[in-house]
């Protein structure tokens, strides 16, 4: 039992945590980049929660109180939020734009106030009901200094730019489109993959000699869901059947110009599939979700094992393909535009009235 009590408090930690630091950055578009991971938690506290509470009932402990909170946590998660931790975090699948806009929207500091509060009380009355798991201590990581890091991030562009990913509809100054066709709906979204990773990246970097393990495991394992997903929506995954055509399908179906150039590098992942393989076993393992099978100390080395500037350079060498591709087809180059910063705006009336902005 002791040991899915440790997995909880793991989890309880990692969501009190995500839930510090989005309380703390003031860049609204940060906050939700890290706060899709406050959902990917959750899901393994409301499948785990369950299990220990059988355990304990089994053993003769009364359990109605416990049940009750389970529930209604579960319920909560259940019929809403499980789909941000589905479609924004753990899978960039065929969500279509607005559906993801909308969940986009949903991942605001009130749910996950009222969420953290009731996975803590589930906690709290496993805990009253063996004292023998021990009580539990909110993590206290969010010291002075890492506040200050957080607080004082700024966004990469301060002026206003052009996005061109999924999200930029919510970035305050940002110029944005919205995809009117199926190969743009998963451009945009792979374009919001490299997006995320630049922002999460710079974060680490900014936090690279702070004590702040968990904080650094959740944007490490962040950055690994991103770029699995990344890989996904670019090419597909070896042996598994994805649940929409990739970018690469469509290029050739479209007859993309660059398409070779994506075609190549996808038969070259299946042909070198150890790496990727590796990548997918820390992702299922400790990613996406915490592998059962898993002890929650191994699950824990391998989040501070992974390798932040190793992913960096495989995100950097992804882009060099996905931009040598896409700047050869007129339809493709508009995803290269992204963050691009924008010099004025010039509104010109039926009259000739003209008048600038920005």
């Amino acid at each position: 039992m002791q040991e899915l009590y440790d997995r909880l408090v793991q989890c309880l930690a990692s969501m009190q945590v995500i839930q510090n630091t989005c309380m703390i950055i003031k860049d609204d578009f940060l906050k939700r980049t890290i706060g899709r991971m406050f959902f990917i938690r959750l899901d393994d506290f409301v499948k785990t929660a369950p299990q220990l509470k059988n355990k304990l009932q089994r053993a003769g402990y009364k359990v109605r109180t416990l049940e009750e909170r389970i529930h209604r946590l579960e319920s909560a998660y259940e019929n809403h939020y499980a789909r941000i931790r589905d479609h924004l975090a753990a899978h960039r699948d065929g969500k279509d734009f607005w559906s993801c806009l909308e969940l986009w929207h949903d991942i605001d500091q009130i749910s996950i106030e009222f969420l953290a509060t009731d996975a803590g009380q589930v906690l709290n009355e496993m805990s009253t009901i063996n004292e023998s798991f021990g009580l539990y201590a909110r993590p206290l990581e969010i010291n002075t200094e890492v506040a200050n890091a957080l607080s004082n991030y700024q966004p990469i562009n301060n002026k206003p730019t052009i996005g061109m990913d999924s999200f930029a509809y919510s970035r305050a100054s940002t110029v944005y489109t919205i995809p009117v066709h199926e190969s743009q709906e998963i451009g945009v979204k792979i374009v919001s993959c490299f997006d995320f990773a630049r922002r999460q990246v710079r974060l680490l970097r900014e936090m690279e000699i702070m004590t702040c393990p968990i904080l650094k495991q959740t944007i490490s394992a962040s950055l690994i869901l991103d770029l699995v997903n990344l890989i996904e929506n670019l090419f597909g995954l070896p042996n598994k059947v994805f649940r929409s055509k990739t970018f690469t399908q469509m290029s050739i179906e479209y007859q993309f110009k660059g398409f070779q150039i994506l075609e190549k590098l996808a038969e070259a992942i299946a042909i070198h599939q150890d790496s990727l393989d590796e990548l997918l076993e820390i992702r299922n393992k400790a990613c996406a979700h915490y592998d059962m099978k898993t002890s929650i100390a191994n699950t824990i080395k391998l989040l501070d094992n992974i390798d932040y500037h190793a992913l960096e350079k495989d995100f950097d060498f992804l882009w060099e393909v996905f931009e040598d591709a896409c700047k050869m087809d007129v339809r493709t180059l508009m995803y290269l535009i992204h963050d691009t910063p924008i010099g004025g705006i010039l509104s010109v009336k039926p009259n000739g009235t003209e008048k600038s902005f920005l």
